[in-house]
């Protein structure tokens, strides 16, 4: 059969493949626009924009619109292939001639309306998901600070902090929960859950999720860390409070792991990258000072040396000022400056162990804080620039409902 060509223009197929097809497409792009909707009313303002409230009454009016034209056409497809098919009765074989006219005349006339506002709508469905992505964005980045302000000022019952550095309690290695989680290696037999490295996966018991919820809510012991880890499980929570439980369960596979560098499950959704100044730098963003690099040289004989650099998150402005925190910092919000001199201060300690006196001699304190590279990178590929700087990596964000 051929086409009829209406008032408008606007071809129209009258095949019933073509009409049965034609109005499938229009209820998956109906679908689409109804999940639309959905995610637009869970979406609250993106990062500075006191314009949104406005801007989303005006893209529901117009889904809703184009949501109704294309359910109209829908419904006129569906008839029209009734008639086509021979569904109406013979003794009104006339009438449903005269019938298939009407309908063909009216679904030319909603065609000619509904494709720009189809075109329109699908427009306003990419806002919208940027929208959401951008609030997710933003939600992540709070959602980092907030785990680590958590982290920094848990405290089990009796008021003993729930995380500590794993060089402050008596067992002087790292320590997670014994029934949610397994070290790849443990001090011994009867401790699974100590180890002498930094690197833990949940156990079969145990979902990524509900095992990542256990260090902050099991009270057995204290949960003994540093400031990689500590970032590794601020990360991973904050990208589970985002986009929900199952949404990390899936992207880790059931196997979630705390781990040095990109060893961990963090290396499936961060991306890294390097900025010039800290103005572009955003809220939760996960970064790192260095000290000088002859810290680990000076204070290698020492008990207790960790300063070699801290993997931090910076909060935003708080007061006027850029700040910036990480695990067990005796100040929970440092400006830039603050944590050089600290890091200062940390390379000037008189080196331990036998050999202090000749440690000490060869690396010789540090008269300057201009001498400790902080946020700027001494590596030459990067040198100057702040990097690396973690991000999540918005893909991930943008795939999950």
């Amino acid at each position: 059969m051929g086409k009829w060509r209406g008032g408008s223009g606007a071809r129209v197929p009258l095949t019933v493949a073509a009409l049965l097809r034609a109005a499938a497409r229009c209820q998956r792009r109906i679908e689409r626009i109804d999940e639309e909707l959905v995610r637009l009313d869970h979406t609250t303002a993106p990062p500075g924009n006191t314009d949104w409230p406005t801007e989303r009454q005006h893209i529901r009016r117009v889904l809703n619109k184009a949501r109704k034209l294309q359910n109209e056409r829908r419904i006129l497809l569906r008839r029209l292939a009734k008639v086509e098919q021979g569904q109406i009765p013979p003794r009104y074989a006339d009438r449903a001639r005269l019938y298939r006219g009407r309908l063909l005349l009216d679904l030319a006339r909603n065609h000619a309306r509904s494709k720009p506002m189809q075109g329109r709508a699908r427009d306003l469905v990419d806002i919208v998901r940027t929208c959401v992505v951008e609030h997710r964005e933003a939600l992540f980045g709070q959602w980092m600070i907030d785990s680590l302000r958590e982290l920094n000022t848990a405290r089990r019952p009796g008021q003993d902090r729930r995380f500590l550095y794993a060089n402050e309690w008596d067992g002087g290695v790292y320590r997670f929960p014994q029934r949610s989680w397994m070290a790849d290696a443990p001090v011994d037999d009867h401790h699974p859950a100590h180890s002498v490295t930094m690197n833990f996966a949940n156990t079969e018991d145990f979902s990524p999720s509900a095992a990542l919820e256990d260090l902050f809510t099991c009270d057995a012991h204290p949960i003994a860390i540093e400031c990689m880890s500590a970032l590794h499980i601020c990360f991973l929570r904050a990208f589970m409070k985002t986009v929900g439980t199952a949404a990390l369960d899936a992207v880790t596979e059931d196997i979630v792991q705390v781990a040095p560098g990109d060893e961990g499950s963090v290396s499936k959704l961060r991306v890294a990258l390097a900025v010039d100044s800290v103005d572009q730098l955003r809220p939760g963003d996960w970064v790192y000072f260095y000290n000088h690099p002859d810290y680990v040289k000076r204070h290698r004989d020492s008990s207790f040396a960790t300063w070699q650099g801290a993997n931090a998150v910076y909060l935003g402005n708080v007061g006027g000022e850029p700040r910036f925190s990480t695990f067990d910092s005796q100040d929970p919000a440092w400006t830039e400056a603050e944590f050089v001199a600290f890091l200062l201060q940390e390379y000037n300690r008189k080196p331990g162990g036998p050999n202090r006196g000749q440690l000490a001699n060869m690396f010789p304190q540090l008269a300057s804080s201009d001498d400790v590279p902080g946020l700027r990178c001494p590596n030459p590929e990067q040198r100057g620039r702040i990097s690396p700087v973690y991000r999540i990596n918005v893909q991930e964000l943008a795939r999950w409902r």
